[in-house]
Formats: C-alpha cells, structure tokens, sequence
C-alpha cells in the first residue's frame, strides 16, 4: 500500500505544486522519484514528528497542501499535541499518513505497533478517519483528501505492502463498503486490510447454513446518518480490527447503535500489550484476529441467538 501511496502521490504533485511531502525521516528510497524531480517538494524532518505537524501547519497556513508521512504510532503518539492544537484547532487542510498501522510491523513488538490511535483522534473534532482496505480504497481517500474545502485534517490509516485488492468498485465517501452481502441478519465489519485473515469464514459458514455480510468500514469519521442506517437491520454486528476494540470500530459503531437492541460483539477482544514477534499471521492470532476464531464465535453465538436470528 504505502509504494501505492508514493506513486499516486507522485502523479497529483506533478499536477498541484502546492503539495508538500514531510518525512520524518522514513520511507527515503521510496519517494525517490519525488525528491528527484520535485526536490522542493519534499522535506525530510528526521526524527521530530512533533516538528513535522508544526512545520505543516505553517506551510498550510500559506496556502500550500502539506502531507506528513510515518509510521503511525510515531506520527500519532509522539505528535497529539501539536495534530491537537497546531493542526486540527487551527482549521488547517493537512494530510496525516501513517504506515504500518495496526500491528503491521510485526517483527518490532509493542513500540511499533498501534492499537490506540483511532480512539485518540476519534475524540477531537474536525479531523477526518479514514482506514483503506487496500490501493483502490486509498486511491480514493486520497482524492477525497486532496478535495476537501473545508480546511480539516484528515488522517489516513494505511498498510504496509502486499495487501490484497479486495473491493472491485470504487470505494464510496459515508457509506460501508458491501465486500460480500446476501441480506443476512448478520454482519462481519473491519476495517484497514484485514480482509485476507477472514476471507474463508463466509465460506465456511454457509456450509453451516449460516449467512453472514461482510462490510469494509474504510471511513471511520464522519460515522454519518447514511453509515448508521445502513446498520439497523442486523441483529448481530461482529467487529474486527488491528485496535484495541473499545476505543476502536467496536466502541465507537457501540456509541451510534446504543439506542438500538443490536448485540454487537469484536472477534479480537484483547485489551493488552501484545509482545510476540513473529508473522504478521502469528502476531494476528495472538491478539485474537484469525478466520478460525472468529467462525467458532460465530457459530456459538448463532446457536445461542437462534430464535433471535430468525
């Protein structure tokens, strides 16, 4: 996803000169091309990200386009105040990307994972949440940000490499993203690219004569009207995410169907450090993510429900 991003971003610099690119010091053979034949284009900002949202918010301020660019725990964790006050408070059009969410760089442990950030930017006004499922989500998130009018921060939420295309049409801004749908009384949610480590469970619950409809939740904020309705005629909603549940996709769907008798549960229900290395796969499976988990909890919690499901 993120040479994806680099080679989109690219194309819309060497259309808008006004698009600046900070790195904090990551990803420099990757924007090679960038630096090459935009070399005022680009700003290596070394390991300061709080620097990096501050020197942004100036540039914006100036009537120019900023995308800051790093891991995200990095960019988020070490940089809320400045993305809190400097950026977001101001009403400043800047583009957050982070890469490797989740638990993507599953060889690093704990410190380079990020399991809180979509419950920290969540609770701030006027910043926009977007997490793609893959490059034709992020291709159009990434116009959607470059489009925005209203001067708001947006942060996209994106992998790391070798994420599989999963939707065949275009991403739609407010709406939930209909992977598969067969009109059941049930619905599997997640979001970013996780599709890979549930792509069988459909299939192996229609041998149970259970059905179920996956939906991509790639626009986490705004969660609006036409989002919520779209959720109201389940009984079940099942979440999963590389997030602490909580304060991620879970709570927050949790906080907007409150008001309806919807059970909603997250497969991956973990709320702790996870301090294993290893694959990506292996690292998933520890935090409670995999296709087998999340059959057998359907499975039970179907036999439970059954009159409830009818």
């Amino acid at each position: 996803m993120r040479n994806y991003f680099a080679n989109s971003l690219y194309k819309k610099i060497k259309k808008n000169r006004k698009i600046i690119l900070l790195s904090a010091d990551i990803g420099n053979r990757l924007f090679d091309k960038i630096k090459k034949d935009f070399p005022n284009n680009f700003l290596n900002c070394g390991i300061a990200e709080p620097n990096m949202i501050t020197f942004a918010t100036g540039m914006a301020k100036e009537g120019f386009v900023p995308v800051c660019y790093t891991i995200t725990n990095f960019l988020i964790y070490k940089s809320i105040e400045q993305i809190r006050n400097d950026a977001i408070y101001n009403n400043n059009k800047i583009i957050l990307v982070g890469t490797g969410s989740g638990m993507s760089y599953n060889h690093l442990g704990p410190t380079h994972h990020s399991l809180e950030d979509i419950g920290l930017l969540n609770n701030l006004p006027n910043i926009k949440i977007l997490s793609p499922a893959d490059n034709n989500d992020l291709e159009e998130h990434l116009k959607y940000s470059f489009n925005n009018k209203n001067n708001q921060t947006t942060y996209l939420r994106i992998g790391k490499k070798n994420e599989p295309i999963i939707n065949k049409t275009k991403a739609k801004i407010n709406t939930i993203n209909k992977v598969s749908e067969v009109n059941s009384k049930i619905a599997l949610i997640f979001t970013g690219p996780l599709f890979d480590s549930i792509s069988e469970v459909q299939k192996k619950l229609k041998q149970r004569n259970i059905n179920i409809d996956i939906l991509n939740l790639h626009q986490i904020k705004p969660f609006g009207k036409l989002m919520i309705n779209s959720l109201k005629k389940y009984n079940i909603i099942y979440t999963i995410e590389e997030h602490f549940p909580e304060t991620g996709i879970k709570g927050i769907i949790s906080s907007k169907l409150s008001d309806k008798k919807i059970i909603i549960k997250s497969i991956n229900n973990k709320n702790e450090f996870i301090s294993y290395l290893g694959s990506r796969k292996y690292v998933r499976k520890k935090f409670g993510i995999s296709g087998n988990r999340a059959y057998k909890i359907i499975i039970d919690d179907t036999i439970k429900n059954r009159n409830r499901l009818r």
